[in-house]
């Protein structure tokens, strides 16, 4: 690979000065809409098909893992080059495989959670179980005996039985946090494999607020979201509320009026209405969003004031929007959600068949060189090429039109302008992406050879 550095940008930036605007954008990253389907693995995750993404989970490297709930499988878009791939089942309906590679097993996975050690995993709602993938990919039954019950606390989880495991979320510990929606509780399974019950005295019902969280009553839990401080956020889905357990183990509510509505905007969390909660996330700030499925929309309550709004949706059923901003997009009953470490917002947008990226996007206001799009040339093209704009720590890669990286990803070093070899390409029409460190798109820029 050949640099080149421009003297013209270097001099130019030492009398310009840098003002940049931030703003929200919405982009699909995977799914291609319709009816789903499955296809796309070992390519471009843009032409990935998938068919009822439920839930989603991210790990410390970036990796993004979704519950591909009708194809009984659960994929993965690989940060490195954002092929997406299956990384647990073989698409066939079960509960076996274990002691075996995760795309050997049958799943029927539901929820999708990772731990600080690489393990990943999945709840089944139909078997009653949490199966585990570890950083070998060999899967095995964490929680659960496959038998439909309440039984088994404080004792190895193994032993203990569930009713319909739904989300699932890990702590900074590794203990593991399980939605259990049909016995209306919460449960924690600890790093030795010991299984209590955090949340919910197993009677569906709407009570406790202020009591300690085990003899309180939830419905339906759907999710759950952990905070550094061992504070957790529970979708209270049959109750159309949002609750809270402190770190004193104390139940409240943090969110809702229990009414089935859309308001409350620009007002205390605690007044608004939703319309059916699925998807809990928090922020590296405190803040927490809420995935008000049947409103069509992801709302969040800001840490420092308990003030909810809506950030993503328009709260009218459908698809549109992308690469604009999201208040402005259309979303089909979102379920699953998650917050990445630099605030991107990941959303299983379940009936579009899609998973949904809402990112922070930097435009230049000033004359800042190193803050303008990204360009290429020549174009068309024979050999090298010549990116402009670059900032240190993107990545640029050619890819076919079916999504396949055609290059090694290139990694600059420095700002400015970088020239680069493509090797020896067929003739065609290919595509050059510009992501930034936190995997934002800076730049598709379409390409002939």
């Amino acid at each position: 690979m050949k640099r080149v550095f421009s003297l013209f940008f270097c001099a130019l930036s030492a009398f310009s000065f840098h003002a940049d605007a931030q703003y929200r954008k919405i982009m699909t990253i995977t799914g291609t809409g319709g009816v789903g389907g499955y296809g796309g693995d070992g390519y471009y995750a843009s032409g990935g098909t998938l068919n009822g993404p439920q839930n989603i989970a991210l790990d410390n490297a970036g990796n993004i893992y979704i519950v591909d709930y009708y194809n009984f499988r659960v994929r993965k878009i690989k940060k490195y080059n954002n092929n997406i791939v299956t990384f647990a089942g073989n698409g066939i309906s079960g509960n076996n495989g274990n002691g075996t590679a995760a795309t050997n097993a049958q799943v029927n996975p539901k929820g999708v959670a990772c731990d600080f050690r690489g393990n990943v995993y999945i709840s089944d709602n139909m078997h009653h179980v949490i199966r585990k993938v570890n950083a070998l990919n060999i899967i095995s039954t964490y929680a659960g005996t496959g038998v439909q019950g309440y039984t088994g606390d404080n004792g190895a989880a193994t032993l203990a039985t569930f009713n319909s495991p739904f989300g699932l979320a890990c702590d900074k510990k590794g203990n593991l946090y399980v939605a259990d929606a049909g016995n209306h509780v919460v449960r924690m399974i600890d790093t030795f494999g010991k299984v209590t019950t955090v949340a919910g005295d197993g009677t569906a019902g709407y009570m406790g607020d202020g009591l300690p969280a085990t003899v309180a009553r939830l419905d339906s839990p759907f999710a759950v979201a952990v905070t550094n401080s061992g504070a957790f956020y529970i979708a209270d889905h049959n109750n159309n509320v949002v609750r809270m357990v402190d770190a004193a183990g104390q139940m409240s509510t943090f969110a809702g009026d229990g009414a089935f509505a859309y308001s409350g905007d620009n007002g205390l969390a605690i007044n608004a209405s939703f319309n059916y909660p699925t998807g809990v996330a928090v922020d590296t700030a405190g803040n927490v969003y809420i995935s008000d499925s049947y409103n069509n929309v992801i709302r969040e309550v800001e840490a420092a004031t308990g003030i909810i709004n809506t950030v993503v949706g328009n709260g009218f059923p459908g698809f549109g929007g992308d690469l604009g901003g999201p208040l402005g997009a259309n979303l089909f009953h979102p379920y699953g959600i998650a917050v990445d470490s630099f605030n991107n917002i990941f959303i299983c947008d379940v009936n579009n068949q899609r998973v949904r990226k809402v990112y922070t996007s930097t435009v230049s206001v000033g004359n800042d060189p190193l803050a303008a799009q990204p360009e290429v040339f020549p174009n068309p093209f024979e050999g090298d090429i010549t990116v402009t704009d670059l900032r240190k720590n993107d990545r640029v890669c050619l890819y076919d039109m079916v999504g396949r990286a055609m290059t090694t990803a290139w990694i600059v070093d420095t700002d400015g302008a970088q020239t680069f070899t493509t090797g020896d390409l067929a003739k065609g029409v290919y595509v050059l992406q510009v992501t930034d460190a936190a995997g934002n798109n800076r730049a598709s820029i379409k390409m002939v050879k």
